[in-house]
C-alpha cells in the first residue's frame, strides 16, 4: 500500500490541478486481511500554475547495432560507419546521426557476449524513405563487403528489412498560469487534430 501510494511521487506535498495533496500527514492503518485504512490527509490550494505538456510529431527514426569483435574495435567502427554513410548520402543528409561505440567486450571473455562491442548508429529524418528500407538493405549490402565477421543484434533493422522506422516524437513541457491555457485550447482548435501541430506551433504556444 504505502510503495503504491509513494509510485513517482517525487514530494510529499502531491500537486494536482485542483489541490495539494500533502502525503506526510496521512494515517495508514491496517484493518486485516486486504484491508487498509487511511485517514487524516490534509490538503491545500493548488498551485497557481499547471503543468502542460504537448507531444509533436518529429519525424523518423532507425535504429541499428552492429556487433563487433577482435582486435582494433575503434578502427573497425570508424570503417564500417563511414562505408555505411557513403553508401546512404552521408552524415549530412539526415536531420541527426547519433553514433555510440558501446564497448562491452572484454578481455578473454568467457562468453561470446563478453566477446562483443556494440556499434548503435540512429538517423532521424522527416522523409520517411532516408531512414527506411533503403537505409536497412545498404546496412545487409555491407555484411559481405566491410569487416569480418558483421554482425547485427536480433530484432534490429539488420535483421528485418521488413521493418518500417519508427515515428519519433518530440515532447514540451512547461509550467503556465491557467489564463494562458485558453491559448493552448485555441491552437489546437484552428488547427485540428494535434498530429498538425508542429515544433514551431508548440514554442509559440508557450
Amino acid at each position: 500500500m504505502t510503495a503504491q501510494l509513494l509510485y513517482e511521487i517525487g514530494a510529499p506535498a502531491y500537486m494536482n490541478p485542483d489541490v495539494i495533496g500533502h502525503f506526510d500527514t496521512m494515517t495508514i492503518e491496517d484493518q486485516g486481511n486486504d484491508r487498509v485504512r487511511v485517514s487524516g490527509t490534509r490538503g491545500s490550494s493548488p498551485s497557481p500554475t499547471h503543468k502542460v505538456c504537448i507531444n509533436t510529431f518529429g519525424g523518423f527514426k532507425t535504429t541499428n547495432d552492429i556487433l563487433l569483435t577482435g582486435l582494433d574495435i575503434e578502427a573497425k567502427a570508424k570503417v564500417l560507419s563511414d562505408a555505411l554513410f557513403e553508401l546512404v548520402g552521408g552524415r549530412e543528409s539526415f536531420e541527426s546521426v547519433r553514433e555510440q561505440l558501446i564497448r562491452s567486450d572484454h578481455t578473454d571473455p568467457n562468453t561470446n557476449e563478453e566477446a562483443q562491442a556494440s556499434l548503435r548508429i540512429t538517423v532521424k529524418s522527416q522523409d520517411q524513405a532516408k531512414v527506411g528500407r533503403l537505409y536497412s538493405a545498404k546496412n545487409v549490402e555491407l555484411a559481405l563487403a566491410n569487416i569480418p565477421g558483421y554482425t547485427g543484434r536480433p530484432g534490429g533493422a539488420y535483421f528485418d528489412l521488413r521493418k518500417d522506422p519508427d515515428e519519433k516524437y518530440n515532447r514540451f513541457a512547461r509550467l503556465r498560469p491557467p489564463d494562458r491555457l485558453k491559448m493552448m485550447e485555441t491552437l489546437v482548435a484552428l488547427l485540428g487534430e494535434t498530429d498538425n501541430i508542429t515544433s514551431a506551433d508548440a514554442r509559440y504556444a508557450e
